[in-house]
């Protein structure tokens, strides 16, 4: 099988080269590694160039000629698009951080499961647990994702599912393409949140083959890690602020651009919710009916607390 690893860098010469040899390190699998560079100021790009020389065969350095800044969604987008454009032989692709470290199995394990499942016109994605280490790779923390598999783990704001682990197929990657989100969002958000609502095979892995490595940069992944649902901390991080929080309806304004932009490809169960998300700041029957949603019933106690407070007080 061939992967297309999608990698953007801003200014990660620290840990570049050994997330880079981790991947091209990949067993029972074909793969290359795309990089965008997003204005980096330190010595990525020249790294980027030593490998693309190195392993001109696996490794593309994409904008060398043309380094900018875009952010992280319009630069890991952008990248998917170039890439599903340029190379119609790639079979899966996948994102990849700068700076974790890839167990040798991690590409082969999320294919051999992808493609154990029935073919799926909406496509197919897998995401996993991650490991999360510290600077020099040293055990901090096992994650261990609750998996309910219904369509209200693309409902709850912090998504479980990260970039870092998914792979997924041609098919949803069409549908991913199809529209460029104007919502504030991160490109896996996009992704899983889309194939959550259109159909898409979802397949978790509660292994891991991943060292999520926690720095200075990017300690916002281990914070959501410890704030899980069910944690006192959580109602004193998560909850607590929302009362003071500024009225985003930021879900609320992601959830009516899909269905603005996909709605003939929704299910019913999600064409259903999603009009309920869409009008439940005026609706008190549809907030009713959003408290009482089946799915997210099945959750911890907190977590259907926070989950009323939003919808009752129009902060979803």
């Amino acid at each position: 099988m061939k992967i297309a690893v999608l990698m953007s860098t801003y200014n990660g010469e620290k840990y570049l080269r050994e997330q880079m040899d981790s991947i091209l390190a990949q067993k029972g699998v074909d793969v290359h590694i795309f990089v965008r560079d997003d204005g980096s100021k330190d010595g990525t790009p020249a790294i980027l160039s030593e490998y693309q020389e190195k392993h001109p065969d696996r490794f593309s350095f994409v904008n060398s000629r043309n380094i900018v800044n875009y952010g992280v969604k319009k630069s890991f987008l952008g990248l998917l698009k170039y890439v599903y454009e340029r190379c119609g032989d790639m079979d899966y692709f996948c994102f990849a951080d700068q700076d974790d470290y890839w167990l040798e199995d991690k590409l082969s394990e999320a294919v051999e499961l992808l493609e154990a499942e029935p073919s799926n016109p909406k496509g197919k994605l897998y995401y996993s647990n991650k490991t999360f280490v510290d600077q020099e790779l040293k055990l901090i923390k096992e994650e261990d994702i609750t998996y309910y598999g219904d369509f209200a783990e693309g409902m709850w704001r912090s998504s479980l599912a990260y970039g870092c682990t998914m792979v997924f197929d041609r098919a949803l990657t069409e549908y991913v393409l199809r529209h460029y989100p104007q919502v504030k969002c991160i490109h896996d958000s996009w992704v899983y949140r889309l194939a959550k609502s259109i159909g898409t095979t979802i397949v978790f892995d509660k292994n891991s083959y991943i060292l999520y490595r926690q720095h200075g940069n990017n300690e916002i992944g281990m914070e959501g890690a410890k704030l899980h649902h069910t944690s006192l901390s959580f109602f004193a991080k998560r909850f607590l602020p929302l009362l003071f929080m500024k009225r985003t309806h930021h879900m609320q304004n992601f959830f009516k651009e899909i269905n603005d932009n996909y709605s003939d490809e929704l299910g019913e169960n999600e064409k259903r919710v999603i009009g309920q998300l869409i009008g439940y700041r005026f609706s008190l029957i549809n907030k009713l009916k959003l408290i009482r949603n089946g799915d997210m019933r099945k959750r911890p106690l907190k977590t259907r607390l926070v989950w009323a407070y939003s919808i009752i007080f129009n902060r979803y």
